[in-house]
């Protein structure tokens, strides 16, 4: 699997969430019938009936295979007792949170996107309860995570990190004044909040935490990984101005080693699988289930 891509518990999820999403904005149109106008153009109006419509014409079939499929696994969930504890509700979310960088960096995308992290907390409950649900249907062999391993060792090695905050300003002069200051030993989260033009990282005193090769510009890639933890660097010149640089930890790269990722590579198996059981399981509950649909398009 190529871990640049999304995994399939990730593109299972967003699928939810995207349905999610359309059912929220239907019920939002039911519940409201009787507030009749939404809006007016020129004085013609637009009423609610007429947004409720339209959303099921566009999102309505969506949204209802979506509430069918959510029942059926409630229904499924209670048959087999299934009970989700709050530490497996992170684990699944940690999932999230390390594929966009973080979780403030995920719950920034989230918002941007329009999903509520209640929605998401929602849809992490429904994922780790489907998970459970095909755990009887999915048979992992030794040898198939042995072969995983041999396929996947350079995503599985650990690459060198660096752990380091930064000062930048946007001329040589302040930056050498700072770093002056530091060689008086200086608090250098102090002087980030009061000097760095980085608005992101200045209240957190700079702060930047671990990052790998390739995620910075050369030149400051370059300067944080020459240098040794508890230290700081003369200023370096980027194009976004002058850093004052502070590693904190360093980690080495290391090879895979397959008992430390045998965890990992079983979920990476598992979810690969999950992604082509559940359309099966989903089915054959379909053909179990008494469902009829009174939904007119």
């Amino acid at each position: 699997m190529n871990r640049l891509e999304l995994s399939p518990s990730l593109k299972i999820i967003f699928i939810f969430l995207i349905c999610a999403l359309a059912v929220t904005s239907i019920g939002w149109g039911v519940s409201a019938l009787d507030q009749e106008v939404v809006a007016t153009v020129n004085g013609k109006k637009i009423t609610q009936e007429q947004l409720y419509n339209r959303l099921v014409e566009q999102g309505g079939f969506d949204a209802l295979n979506y509430l069918i499929a959510e029942e059926i696994i409630a229904q499924e969930v209670a048959k087999a007792k299934i009970q989700i504890t709050e530490e497996e509700l992170q684990k699944e979310k940690e999932v999230y949170y390390e594929y966009y960088g973080g979780k403030e960096i995920f719950e920034q995308f989230m918002t941007a996107s329009g999903y509520s992290l209640d929605t998401f907390d929602k849809q992490m409950k429904l994922n780790a309860q489907l998970k459970k649900l095909m755990e009887p249907r999915i048979s992992i062999s030794e040898e198939e995570m042995q072969d995983y391993f041999n396929e996947n060792k350079d995503f599985l090695a650990s690459k060198a990190q660096v752990k380091a905050s930064h000062i930048l300003v946007d001329n040589i002069e302040t930056a050498q004044n700072i770093k002056k200051q530091l060689d008086g030993e200086a608090d250098f989260a102090q002087l980030a909040k009061e000097f760095s033009i980085d608005e992101m990282t200045k209240e957190s005193g700079g702060d930047l935490g671990f990052f790998g090769t390739g995620e910075m510009v050369k030149e400051f890639e370059d300067a944080a990984f020459s240098l040794a933890p508890g230290t700081i660097s003369d200023p370096v010149k980027t194009d976004y101005g002058y850093h004052i640089i502070r590693v904190e930890e360093k980690i080495e790269a290391k090879e895979a080693d397959y008992e430390e990722n045998k965890e990992k590579i079983r979920e990476d198996i598992f979810n690969d699988k999950m992604q082509s059981e559940y359309p099966a399981w989903l089915q054959e509950m379909y053909e179990q289930y008494d469902i009829d649909i009174l939904l007119n398009m």
